[in-house]
């Protein structure tokens, strides 16, 4: 099962904020097997949103998630860039008004100044045509499902969500995961970390290896430990759709395999192998 990632926010392109929400929400879908195939970040650009959007519907992944730019401000245009890519107009929404309304209503009740529907606040409730609005518990922006059905025979399901990751977090879990834990896929994983022998060392038999096995993905990964001139992470990873319990037995197994395969050549080279998990 693939997924795409579109961050919106010229916030996290200039360095005033870190990613959060990527990192959380792939591992989130690892989680359920399934595996992000691309994760871009993007200004807050109606053209450029709407470009994204067409962009990765064309790729047809099951589910793209897209955080930021629901909120009130001129800035926050991501349902329209949706709307745009589309071709649908941005509608006002009554359910989402009156999640809008509650939600401000029960602000009021604990020391907001005004719970007034002002411009910027109805904003929040326009959204593409045939959008389904989800009530954001924690904060005010609806999230939105679209069910593209006439954009791609796969028929990706967008999921807009907030970009203040408490908010997104909260979406996720609510409104994605009961559909994540229906999914047929699997993530299978296996490791190690070693000492004394680089990345360089072992990279002829580690490709032999991939070459044999291209359903699974070798990785090393440099570490930095403070007093170990040289530390390396070898990770293995494999997304296996619709298996049986048997052909996941199978791959574990294999994963397994390749990986004390390759801890015994590091170990011949002089390396020490500091752990290993699976």
């Amino acid at each position: 099962m693939i997924s795409e990632i579109i961050l919106v926010g010229n916030e996290l392109l200039i360095g005033k904020q870190r990613d959060i929400n990527g990192f959380w929400m792939v591992n989130r879908l690892l989680d359920y097997g399934h595996e992000v195939s691309r994760l871009v970040i993007i200004p807050d650009d109606i053209t450029t949103i709407a470009k994204t959007v067409l962009e990765s519907l064309s790729r047809e992944p099951i589910f793209l998630f897209i955080s930021g730019g629901l909120g009130p401000t001129h800035d926050d245009l991501t349902l329209e860039g949706i709307a745009r890519a589309l071709a649908v107009p941005l509608i006002l929404n009554e359910d989402a008004m009156d999640f809008i309304k509650e939600r401000y209503s029960n602000l009021k009740k604990v020391g907001i100044t005004s719970m007034e529907m002002y411009e910027s606040r109805k904003k929040m409730a326009y959204i593409p045509e045939n959008g389904k609005p989800l009530k954001n518990l924690n904060g005010t922006a609806p999230s939105v499902l679209i069910e593209t059905k006439s954009i791609n025979k796969n028929k990706t399901k967008i999921f807009a969500m907030p970009g203040v990751p408490s908010e997104l977090q909260s979406a996720f879990n609510h409104y994605v995961v009961p559909l994540l834990q229906h999914s047929e896929s699997h993530y299978l994983q296996a490791g190690f970390i070693f000492e004394k022998v680089g990345e360089s060392q072992v990279a002829a038999e580690i490709d032999a290896i991939q070459e044999e096995h291209p359903e699974i993905w070798i990785k090393t990964h440099p570490r930095i430990v403070t007093g170990i001139p040289v530390c390396v992470e070898l990770h293995l990873t494999s997304f296996i759709n619709s298996p049986s319990q048997e052909e996941i037995s199978h791959r574990s197994e294999v994963i397994i395999d390749i990986r004390d395969r390759i801890k015994k050549i590091v170990e011949s080279k002089g390396g020490f192998v500091r752990s290993v998990y699976d």
